[in-house]
């Protein structure tokens, strides 16, 4: 006979992919440690299903002009729709910019976006209005993700 676990108190087997409740340390059906809070892969999905394209922390120098003149500056995370920067410099939302973000040699893109947010605490957030050789941010991006994966391992 099963019992009901509340979500909150949910884990879920990344091995074998049972529900238990989290106070067990392994998995009661296949013994494994590897699993992962319900409630927390909830929040999580919620988060991830709000963005068109996952982000991730990357440090690429910038290069920003518009009518706020020029700004050089580097990216705390990018995805294909857009980027964050921390330039101590907050733009005002709506802000169109245009410039050169260059990932490495020889990888430089040309962009415009327009800003989407600015934040003291959370910097500038840019959307990408045009993005020329997006194909190879593209598989750029699936280079820094497995980069990223093999560090998490």
């Amino acid at each position: 006979m099963s019992s009901i676990i509340e979500y909150e108190r949910a884990m879920l087997c990344l091995d074998c992919e049972a529900i238990f409740d989290v106070r067990d340390i392994y998995c009661p059906r296949c013994t494994s440690s590897s699993a992962f809070n319900v409630s927390r892969w909830l929040e999580v999905r919620q988060w991830l299903e709000r963005r068109r394209s996952l982000r991730v922390p990357v440090e690429a120098e910038l290069e920003l002009e518009g009518d706020f003149g020029r700004i050089l500056t580097a990216t705390t995370d990018l995805s294909l729709g857009g980027f964050s920067t921390d330039s101590g410099i907050l733009l005002p939302a709506g802000t169109a910019l245009t410039g050169r973000l260059k990932l490495s040699e020889p990888s430089e893109f040309e962009l415009g976006g327009r800003v989407v947010h600015a934040r003291e605490d959370a910097g500038v957030g840019v959307q990408f209005s045009r993005l020329k050789r997006r194909d190879a941010l593209r598989s750029r991006s699936r280079y820094l993700l497995a980069r990223l994966e093999k560090v998490k391992a």
